[in-house]
Formats: C-alpha cells, structure tokens, sequence
C-alpha cells in the first residue's frame, strides 16, 4: 500500500480523508484563500456561525459528542376532544416543532394549529391505531405565533399518545 494521503496515510478507498489543524492564534485568511479546518485542542471543529461574516477568531465549537440535547422532548397523552395544548406558550417566544410522533387510539380527525388558533393542517382524518410520524428535517415543521403554545385538536375523545420534540425560544 503507497503512502500518499495526508500524515502519513493510505489512500482510502471508500471514504475521503478530512483534517483540520490546531492553530494557538486564529489565521488570518485574504480573500479567496484556502485554509485547513480550524480545531480546538480537543480536536474538536471550529465554525465561524456570524451571519453576513465576521470578525476572524468568533467560532462556536461543535463537539463530536453533545451533551445535551438540542430540542426538548414533550409527551403527548390526552383524550379530550378540542385544542389539547401540548407545548405552553411564554410571553415573547415562539415555538418551532422539529419532530412529532401520536398514535390515535380511535377514530378521530387531527389538527396542527398554535393557541391564536391558527391552524398549521387541515383537520386529517384518522382511524383507530393510526399514526403521525414527522422525522427531524432542516427546517421546523410547525412555528407558532408568538406567545403562543402548540396545539393537537381531535375531533372526538379518544386517547392520543406520542412525544413532540421542539425549541422554544
């Protein structure tokens, strides 16, 4: 095998070799230049997140391992019909839902809306047993008004079970 990757490795065969560099001090790149990935210490990926550019040397840090988690988990479980609030509204803040999982058990029909109430859905037709699963994407399903909660209306009073992750800010 030929060494001719980077830092003394083999090629690969399945994959592209990416790396980074510590650098004690932030460069200073001129435009159109070309540098190597900027890690912490630690190794970890430095990102310059300001909008419209920036000051060199302002990066967020991007742990390969989180800590914590970016959306909050709430569960869903009511079994009344109407607006059952699932996320509460805070004065000055809107809620974005990134992920969502109910199971009906009945027959009823499902509507998204926030506590104006406007509604994100029409009201969606569900038999007993059926589901909703809306997986992460790159941006929110669902961004209440501000000050306002998240609601699920069932048309009728049966069990509805699931979680929905979001963030509220």
């Amino acid at each position: 095998m030929a060494v001719v990757g980077p830092l003394n490795s083999a090629t690969p065969t399945t994959a592209q070799v990416v790396g980074g560099v510590y650098n004690a001090t932030a460069p200073a790149p001129v435009t159109a230049q070309a540098l190597a990935l900027q890690q912490d210490p630690a190794g970890n990926l430095l990102v310059n997140v300001a909008v419209g550019g920036g000051v060199v040397g302002q990066y967020t840090i991007l742990s390969a391992k989180p800590t914590t988690a970016q959306t909050t988990l709430a569960p869903i479980s009511f079994s009344g019909s109407g607006a059952n609030t699932v996320v509460a509204g805070v004065a000055g803040q809107t809620v974005r839902v990134w992920r969502l999982l109910i199971v009906m058990g009945g027959t009823t029909n499902i509507t998204f809306a926030d506590t104006t109430p406007t509604s994100f859905t029409g009201a969606m037709p569900m038999l007993a047993n059926g589901s909703i699963t809306l997986d992460f994407d790159s941006e929110p399903y669902f961004v209440t008004a501000t000050g306002k909660g998240f609601v699920i209306n069932s048309s009728n009073g049966v069990q509805v079970s699931g979680g929905v992750w979001y963030t509220q800010s």
